[in-house]
């Protein structure tokens, strides 16, 4: 018997010398005689069922044929010969149909043009557009963009340009300091319009700035206190004064203007919460929602700034 090879990762076997799988039950000798005569089995249905072109000598079957030769087909006893030249004959019709047709419906499109002419309007349309002066135009602040796009263009072209001394630079702005201090000396009665021009280097006191808007807090000679108002994007300037409880909203009464009995009472609330309903007349001018409250409230501090926790309870 020929020997076995057996794998040592699978553990399959297989014929060494037929280098197959090993044929199970079978001999060298009984494989082979078994293999013979499956080939001849083979060898005769092939000669039986298959002939070859004189020509390509390609292998086909007798109910077939190749573009040399000539087949009978079964269903219609009609012999159909396939030559390469009638091949090229239909390559030919098919071009010169389309060419045909080509040709017509051109023909007919351009009586059509003619009957209906193009209109001034289809061909600016037609026309190509002008380029926007800046890639920054399909974006959505264009403007903004452009700086920043001009300040690289900047900073490429003068890199390469000599740099002042750190030194420089501070002496510089020492003499630009001296300068204005020079100017801020000057009588600013003579000079108005070199008051203006120094008003741009003056750093902005924020502290006095804020004691100005608190002096402002105050009521006017009438007794009317004024606020604005400010809630999102809505804006309302409010002015109370002491009075019979009228509201007035944008020359409108307060029940003529909100029909919702929630609206009234939302927009009385600062009234509600701090028992002065009716003591005050209100007029205000809005434009938007919910920024009345917010210029009630204000207002109420105005006259009375014992008001506030209660204000901000509610």
């Amino acid at each position: 018997e020929a020997p076995v090879v057996i794998c040592e990762s699978c553990g399959g076997k297989s014929c060494y010398i037929h280098k197959v799988i090993w044929h199970t039950g079978k001999t060298c000798e009984e494989y082979e005689k078994d293999k013979k005569q499956s080939d001849f089995a083979t060898e005769d249905y092939i000669s039986l069922n298959v002939k070859r072109c004189p020509k390509c000598l390609m292998p086909i079957e007798k109910s077939r044929g190749c573009d040399h030769m000539t087949y009978n087909n079964n269903n219609n006893p009609i012999i159909i010969t396939i030559s390469r030249r009638n091949i090229t004959n239909n390559n030919n019709n098919r071009q010169n149909y389309y060419q045909n047709n080509y040709q017509n419906n051109y023909q007919n499109n351009q009586k059509n043009i003619f009957k209906n002419p193009i209109s001034t309007e289809d061909l600016d349309a037609l026309l190509p557009h002008e380029h926007p002066p800046s890639i920054s135009y399909f974006t959505a602040r264009p403007t903004y963009n452009d700086l920043f796009i001009n300040l690289d263009d900047l900073i490429n072209k003068y890199k390469k340009y000599p740099k002042k001394q750190q030194q420089q630079i501070f002496e510089a702005k020492v003499d630009d300091l001296d300068k204005l201090n020079q100017l801020a000396q000057i009588n600013p009665e003579l000079t108005p319009r070199l008051q203006d021009f120094l008003v741009i280097f003056k750093r902005r006191d924020l502290e006095k700035a804020k004691k100005e808007l608190q002096a402002n807090k105050t009521l006017d000679q009438f007794g009317r206190a004024y606020a604005v108002g400010r809630r999102k994007k809505s804006v309302a300037h409010v002015w109370l004064v002491r009075g019979q409880g009228h509201v007035l909203v944008n020359g409108i009464p307060l029940a003529n203007y909100f029909k919702l009995l929630k609206d009234k009472n939302y927009v009385l609330k600062p009234f509600q919460v701090t028992n002065l309903l009716g003591k005050f007349n209100v007029w205000i001018r809005v434009k938007g929602a919910g920024a009345i409250v917010n210029g009630l409230s204000q207002c109420l501090l105005i006259h009375d700034i014992n008001l506030k926790p209660i204000l901000r309870k509610g």
